[in-house]
């Protein structure tokens, strides 16, 4: 006759989790044993039969927690709760991982000092939150005689932000666009938030104090408790960044520039019409037509 075609056969199934029960060989082991109150008491250094032994007697598992101890150290607990709380951990675990976003901030190598500062703010605030920045100028016509100004701008923005990021990558050509992209540094981000934290016990401490009191703070005592009304509102000035309408500034050249020309030609007159008289009118209109 023919021959049959072999059956292939399937691996057993892996069994995830730590050794537990029969499966652990180790001669001895040092053994703890899971309370009501969620904290561990200790057996001590158990051989092999007695660790199952003991195990055995409260009806739960003996499970290896630490292999690479010496000796290696063994739980004794329900498996399925250890697992649950295992899991529970990852979870929460993955939960507190925030998903690092790349914003993207769009300056000019001919930017003004005001517009540089607002673009520089939302930077800090994106690397502050954990975010990376890539910070890119674009070229139009002949503005690519220009790749050292904007080059200089954007090591510029690279070292006022040095204290809470890292430069990823360096300003580079790509196409009529030069970027650099800088990622927040994790150590600085960290001891930041533990001085932010300090500082709130702080205010709330002397938002404490506060209460209970009659009338208005004397002057000056709001900005040393760190109540300034100026302060909340720059934060939620800062809060309120449009990172879509500053870009699209930045991509609008020709409206800023007309805008430019408008306030250089549209200033106010620093005198009242109505207080002068017929003579005193007639030589400002002179004044002007003659500009």
């Amino acid at each position: 006759g023919g021959r049959g075609r072999g059956r292939r056969m399937m691996p057993p199934p892996q069994v995830k989790g730590p050794p537990m029960n029969s499966d652990i060989t180790f001669p001895e082991m040092r053994v703890v044993v899971a309370n009501p109150d969620g904290k561990d008491d200790m057996l001590g250094v158990l051989s092999r039969e007695e660790a199952l032994a003991a195990a055995d007697e409260r009806g739960v598992d003996l499970v290896l927690i630490s292999p690479d101890a010496v000796p290696p150290v063994c739980k004794i607990i329900n498996y399925d709760k250890l697992r649950y709380e295992n899991e529970k951990k990852e979870k929460l675990k993955k939960k507190n991982q925030k998903q690092m976003d790349l914003k993207e901030v769009k300056l000019s190598y001919k930017i003004d000092v005001h517009d540089y500062d607002v673009r520089k703010r939302a930077a800090y605030k994106f690397l502050s939150k954990g975010d990376k920045v890539k910070a890119s100028i674009r070229f139009k016509g002949r503005e690519m005689a220009h790749k050292q100004l904007a080059q200089k701008t954007l090591l510029q923005l690279c070292a006022d932000c040095e204290d809470i990021a890292v430069v990823e990558k360096r300003p580079s050509m790509e196409g009529r666009m030069m970027q650099v992209i800088m990622a927040p540094n994790v150590e600085a981000l960290k001891a930041a938030e533990k001085a932010k934290a300090a500082s709130g016990k702080k205010q709330k401490r002397a938002e404490k104090g506060k209460k209970g009191k009659k009338g208005a703070l004397p002057p000056g005592m709001a900005d040393e408790l760190g109540l300034s009304e100026d302060e909340s509102e720059d934060d939620e000035d800062d809060d309120d960044l449009d990172l879509e309408a500053l870009n699209a500034g930045i991509d609008d050249g020709e409206d800023e520039d007309e805008d430019e020309e408008e306030d250089e030609g549209g200033d106010g007159a620093d005198y009242d019409l109505d207080s002068l008289s017929v003579d005193e009118l007639g030589a400002k209109i002179d004044d002007v037509g003659g500009q």
